[in-house]
């Protein structure tokens, strides 16, 4: 659904999947169709239910970003202190330095 540029104007058009293929349904040009149309959109249950999941991806994407930001603090204060204890790191594990 969207307004397209047709030779001298802006009109609206549905389209729809039908047998594999995209058709274009005219609705209308004027402003009075453009409000009504914002007002059914509005009503559409499947566009309100993607806008939802939309909000919870965004949502969840902060909470990864927050998680990887405090598992890379961790690290570093894990770093030291196994160094403070006499440690060090050898091929990626942590293992302690001979007396």
């Amino acid at each position: 659904m969207g307004w397209e540029r047709r030779r001298n104007g802006m009109y609206y058009y549905w389209k729809r999947r039908i047998g594999g293929r995209v058709v274009s349904q005219y609705v209308g040009n004027s402003p009075l169709i453009h409000d009504m149309l914002e007002e059914m959109e509005a009503l559409d249950p499947e566009k309100h239910q993607r806008q939802i999941e939309q909000q919870d991806r965004e949502q969840f994407e902060k909470i990864d970003r927050e998680l990887d930001k405090r598992q890379a603090e961790i690290r570093v204060l894990m770093k030291r202190v196994y160094r403070a204890n006499g440690y060090h790191n050898h091929n990626g594990e942590w293992r302690r330095k001979r007396q």
